[in-house]
């Protein structure tokens, strides 16, 4: 008896304890997650575009550890993927693992790695080709200006509130996250996303379509965060790089 009851009392202690300790790691999480955002729209008011995602083959390859994939083509501002790990070296980002790329709180393993898209969109309207990503100068979003950055006619990336009924590269009949939550239906310049805690990415479909919950109702532990054109062309305004 004596024995169930110092159970009973130890387990009542370190349930609390485990919860505090996910609460931590979600929050430290999404606070990565904000510096990265940050990072990447500092980046790009600084060089006129955004990064490539890293690599993500295991182990990566000696040329893009913790950097942009390779080859990178600037003539045409195309990347080899337009999704793989955050490019942390080049970010001059703290919490790295040994090769470079930026990790989230719950882990320190290659599936604890925070992944990033980026739209490949052609920037709607500028002659020649002209992305996000570069045209053959570093100031190809400077140079395309802001009406084409926001552009409907873009093909953006897709968050949706729910994974049910995605039909790739839309949201189908998943209605898209709200206004309110700074996406309409494909209008996400880039996404960031941790695994979170079972270190199983639940962004299987593929096609530059991701989802995500409220924690309120949230049944996975994916934390997604994503920018939308309006927030880049309004960053850029504000550091003077577009009238």
């Amino acid at each position: 008896m004596v024995l169930v009851i110092v159970s009973l009392l130890i387990g009542s202690f370190l349930y609390p304890l485990s919860t505090q300790v996910d609460q931590r790691n979600t929050a430290d999480t999404q606070r990565r997650l904000e510096e990265i955002r940050e990072a990447l729209v500092g980046y790009a008011i600084a060089n006129g575009r955004f990064p490539c995602p890293a690599a993500v083959s295991s182990p990566p390859a000696s040329t893009d550890s913790g950097q942009e994939a390779t080859p990178f083509s600037s003539s045409s501002g195309v990347c080899p993927s337009y999704a793989g790990y955050v490019p942390g070296k080049i970010l001059g980002l703290n919490n790295l693992d040994s090769q470079g790329f930026a990790l989230d709180a719950w882990g320190s393993t290659p599936q604890s790695r925070i992944r990033y898209a980026i739209t490949n969109a052609n920037l709607t309207g500028v002659a020649g080709t002209a992305t996000f990503t570069g045209n053959g100068a570093t100031s190809s979003m400077r140079a395309a200006g802001t009406s084409a950055i926001g552009s409907s006619g873009n093909v953006y990336l897709y968050v949706c509130a729910s994974s049910a009924g995605i039909t790739a590269p839309a949201c189908g009949s998943t209605a898209p996250l709200s206004m309110a939550n700074a996406l309409s239906n494909g209008d996400a310049v880039f996404v960031i996303y941790s695994v979170g805690k079972d270190l199983a990415s639940q962004q299987t479909f593929g096609n530059a379509t991701f989802w995500s919950q409220p924690v309120a109702t949230q049944t996975f532990d994916d934390q997604v965060l994503w920018v939308s054109r309006f927030a880049v062309i309004s960053r850029l305004v504000s550091a003077g790089q577009l009238p």
